[in-house]
């Protein structure tokens, strides 16, 4: 495909614009020929950089390839992706991607990112995200259950630069306290109105006080606490009592 596309064809006859249609289709459907241009170091043409985006991703990137991701977004994808699932990334194909450069590749990149999927990354070495960092303001879905190794400052920064959340869900992180829950409900002293969806099923490190603060969120229309053993019968009975559930 690669080759062929190099060619210079002459596009004035319907059957070789034809041809190199299809040829674009091909590229935008197998992508683990970008990656030869990745390894010689070369610059993908301007054209299979079009088509790549606009028909095989069509603003939605998942990480199945055995391209390195971090090469794709920081080469030609940065502000064109709306949504981006690392979950599905498959690191038996490049095992050389570190999760953390991964992750901070798309919180400084990509900043037109409206939904973030990255449960089972390995972030054990992630540091916090600069306080420099633009925030994102148009990032309204961030699920990151089963997260690995992410400390609670690092965890506390990250979704500082997202403002704007609607749904956040953190399944499974042991990083996350009370502390994060703060963060999340207070947004420069004021109660967050944006939030309608927290899980936190299985997190096993917030108490009842995490319960006093989600009661503060009025706009909150779905949260999920199922195996969080932190909580006593007091923090349910707080959001018994204080949360009116939709009719």
């Amino acid at each position: 495909y690669i080759k062929l596309l190099e060619l210079n064809i002459n596009m004035s006859s319907e059957y070789t614009t034809s041809l190199f249609s299809m040829c674009l289709d091909a590229v935008a459907q197998n992508l683990h020929v970008v990656s030869e241009y990745q390894e010689s170091g070369k610059i993908l043409p301007s054209v299979i950089h079009n088509v790549l985006v606009a028909k095989y991703l069509k603003g939605c990137c998942s990480l199945y390839t055995d391209i390195d991701p971090i090469w794709f977004i920081d080469h030609f994808l940065q502000g064109e992706l709306s949504k981006m699932d690392c979950s599905s990334f498959n690191h038996k194909k490049n095992p050389r991607i570190d999760d953390v450069k991964l992750l901070q590749s798309i919180v400084y990149n990509c900043m037109q990112l409206e939904k973030l999927y990255t449960s089972g990354l390995d972030l054990t070495n992630m540091t916090p995200i600069v306080s420099e960092t633009p925030c994102n303001n148009k990032m309204s879905v961030l699920n990151m259950d089963g997260v690995k190794g992410i400390s609670t400052e690092s965890l506390i920064s990250l979704l500082s630069k997202f403002p704007e959340l609607n749904v956040i869900s953190l399944g499974g992180i042991n990083s996350c306290t009370d502390r994060v829950i703060h963060s999340i409900i207070y947004k420069n002293g004021q109660v967050n109105t944006n939030l309608s969806e927290l899980r936190l099923s299985g997190v096993k490190s917030i108490t009842d006080i995490s319960m006093e603060y989600i009661t503060q969120c009025t706009m909150l229309q779905s949260l999920i606490v199922n195996g969080c053993h932190g909580l006593t019968d007091r923090g349910i009975h707080i959001l018994k009592y204080s949360i009116i559930l939709p009719a």
